[in-house]
């Protein structure tokens, strides 16, 4: 784990056990300034891995739930990695750029994919390399983010564009209410302190991992082995509309995928809950939550808490978590009838 150097900026807390900061000292005030300003997000936590190779695109398209054969030089998109049953083993941000197809992954997840494309290699000319010593992952977030990128003379594309020296910038869907727009960098990671102050003295100020996560939540994002277990298929998050492609031919645990739907008794997707102020605190993750209705009372908890966040000059002081399915146990089922019942007679 390499240690972030805006670790030592003025003010920064890290996350627990991890190698950036969650906030600079005031994250509410930060939250608000990647909702209504600009504001620059160190995520060089992330994995990077670099896949070239003239069999790249094909190869990823077989392996993954994504449509990639096609995919044009200069664009990005999310993909998936199932296993046999269709359970999501990883979650790859993908962008294609001068041959090269970039993932960047969750904090601790590349290692793992990198084995598991070396072992999908076979005769394909495709070279997986593990690239986090090399470089990092920033993002500019908020509604004048693509302010700031031009005033430090950076590109602002509506998809992927070259950097000078190296890595790229990719344009990402908005988050917290929609009006967040958000583009990741991937810069060399001796570059990290320099585009960091090219940043800054355009007019954004660094905020935390805490306040990215919060509108995260606001814009119902996952996150893989957050808001994901080793049970989780795409039809239970919004994956299924982001990286899933349900026409494409023949991957690895692709039938869950189209033949599955969630409803009554099975194991569900994602709710979105409010807490009032009186709950004072944001549910830690792993609350196990029960529904309201008395008829639920007595039974096993029927969903836990993954991700919670608190906007208080947004919800009038309410918290508003996620609360996906339980991993202990499933909401009773309902009854269905085998026959259909009998017709009223006629006197």
């Amino acid at each position: 784990m390499t240690v972030s150097p805006l670790l030592s900026r003025p003010g920064a807390v890290a996350v627990e056990g991890g190698s950036v900061a969650a906030h600079y000292g005031d994250p509410l005030r930060e939250q608000r300034l990647l909702a209504e300003g600009a504001g620059l997000v160190d995520r060089s936590d992330r994995d990077v891995l670099t896949i070239p190779g003239a069999d790249r695109l094909s190869w990823l398209h077989s392996l993954t739930s994504q449509h990639l054969d096609r995919l044009a030089d200069g664009t990005g998109t999310e993909a998936l990695v199932l296993s046999p049953h269709g359970h999501v083993e990883h979650h790859l941000v993908l962008a294609d750029l001068g041959g090269v197809t970039w993932a960047d992954v969750e904090p601790g997840t590349g290692a793992g994919l990198q084995t598991f494309l070396e072992r999908m290699r076979f005769m394909m000319r495709v070279d997986p390399q593990l690239g986090t010593d090399r470089w990092a992952v920033l993002s500019v977030i908020g509604p004048r983010a693509a302010e700031v990128l031009a005033a430090a003379t950076l590109p602002v594309p509506d998809a992927v564009a070259a950097l000078d020296g190296g890595g790229w910038i990719r344009r990402m869907p908005p988050i917290g209410d929609g009006g967040a727009q958000v583009y990741d960098l991937l810069v060399p990671r001796t570059e990290l302190d320099t585009t960091a102050d090219r940043i800054l003295g355009a007019g954004a100020s660094l905020a935390g991992i805490d306040a990215f996560e919060a509108l995260r939540v606001e814009a119902r994002r996952p996150r893989f082995g957050v808001d994901s277990d080793h049970r989780t298929i795409p039809n239970e998050l919004p994956w299924l509309t982001t990286a899933v492609h349900l026409d494409k031919g023949c991957y690895g645990g692709r039938r869950p995928s189209p033949a599955c739907t969630t409803s009554a008794g099975h194991r569900g997707g994602w709710s979105c809950c409010t807490w009032t102020a009186s709950a004072r605190c944001c549910p830690s993750r792993g609350r196990p939550c029960w529904p309201a209705r008395a008829r639920w009372a007595g039974s096993a908890p029927w969903s836990v808490t993954t991700s919670s966040a608190s906007s208080p000059w947004r919800w009038s002081s309410s918290r508003s978590p996620w609360t996906p399915r339980s991993p202990w146990a499933d909401p009773p089922r309902r009854s269905i009838p085998t026959t259909s019942p009998p017709r009223p007679t006629t006197p």
